[in-house]
C-alpha cells in the first residue's frame, strides 16, 4: 500500500514537473500578449515580459514585446527626467532672486544659474529625443495590436531591474 502511494506520488511530481518546464519554455504569441478584457491598456504585460525574456535568450531583439518593454521602460525614466527638470527650474528660481552686494558673489550666483540653465537645456534635449522614440514606439504597438492613443497612455512604466 505505502510502495503504490510512493509510486502514485513520484509519477504525479513527475508529471507535475514535466508540464511546469513545458509551461515555462512555450513562448506567447503575439496574439496571445494582446488581452481583449482588459479596456484599460489591452495587453497581458507579463506575457509580454516573458516573451521578451524567451527571445532575447534567443538572441532575437527586434520583437514587438522588446518594443513595448522599452517603451514602459522609458516612460519612467522620461518621468524621472521631468522631475529632475522641475527641481533645476525651481533651483533657478530660487539662485534668481539672489542678490548681494559684492561682485564676486553676483558672478558666482550667474555662473551657478548659467550651469543649472546648461543642465535644463542638455535634460530638455533628451526628452524630446525620448518623445520621439516613444512617439514612434507607440505608433508601432497601436498599429500591432489595434489600440487606442488612451490605451497606450494608460500602459504602465516599468521600473528599472536588475533583471533587464
Amino acid at each position: 500500500m505505502i510502495r503504490n502511494i510512493t509510486a502514485i506520488s513520484i509519477a504525479s511530481l513527475f508529471l507535475l514537473a514535466s508540464a511546469s518546464a513545458q509551461i515555462v519554455t512555450a513562448i506567447p504569441t503575439v496574439d496571445e500578449l494582446k488581452d481583449p478584457y482588459n479596456s484599460t491598456y489591452g495587453l497581458h504585460l507579463e506575457r509580454v515580459d516573458i516573451r521578451q525574456k524567451a527571445l532575447r535568450k534567443q538572441g532575437i531583439a527586434n520583437d514587438i514585446s522588446t518594443k513595448i518593454v522599452l517603451f514602459r521602460v522609458q516612460k519612467a525614466l522620461l518621468k524621472e527626467l521631468i522631475e529632475e527638470k522641475l527641481a533645476l527650474i525651481e533651483n533657478i528660481n530660487k539662485k534668481e532672486g539672489k542678490t548681494s552686494p559684492r561682485k564676486s558673489t553676483r558672478d558666482k550666483i550667474k555662473a551657478e544659474i548659467a550651469a543649472l540653465k546648461q543642465k535644463k537645456n542638455d535634460i530638455d534635449v533628451k526628452i524630446t529625443t525620448y518623445r520621439e522614440v516613444q512617439r514612434k514606439a507607440g505608433k508601432l504597438i497601436m498599429e500591432t495590436f489595434g489600440l487606442t492613443s488612451t490605451q497606450l497612455a494608460n500602459i504602465p512604466p516599468k521600473a528599472k531591474s536588475a533583471e533587464n
